[in-house]
């Protein structure tokens, strides 16, 4: 099985659950010329309701609000953004400032790679 709250799960998700919860819930987000229109204070429900549901992590809310700044810089500085713009899949060749717009085309897609640490809590 596969823990969702593990580091490398947040990350390959957060863009994807983010962007579906702005554009289905945020009036004047919902259409792909309407990317343009974000702005940082529209994603305060969703904190809202990523806290709630995952409870508080550094990581997590980092993440977050990279996801923000990107958003508000992106929009500054490219005339008519759209989602199509702004969103990556991830079948093509990524600039590494890009990397945070990867989305998944299913919240079923795993990695077949895994990275974990065995911790051994026991003394001696």
């Amino acid at each position: 099985s596969v823990t969702p709250f593990t580091e490398n799960t947040i990350r390959k998700m957060l863009t994807t659950i983010f962007v579906a919860f702005m554009r289905n819930s945020v009036s004047g987000l919902t259409k792909n010329t309407e990317a343009k229109h974000f702005e940082p204070e529209m994603a305060d429900e969703f904190k809202n309701y990523i806290t709630q549901r995952f409870g508080i992590s550094e990581y997590l809310n980092g993440l977050l609000d990279d996801l923000i700044r990107s958003w508000t810089a992106k929009k500054n500085r490219v005339n008519n953004l759209t989602y199509a713009t702004l969103l990556k899949k991830t079948s093509t060749n990524i600039n590494p400032f890009d990397e945070i717009w990867l989305t998944m085309n299913s919240l079923r897609d795993i990695d077949t790679e895994t990275y974990y640490r065995i911790n051994d809590l026991t003394t001696n």
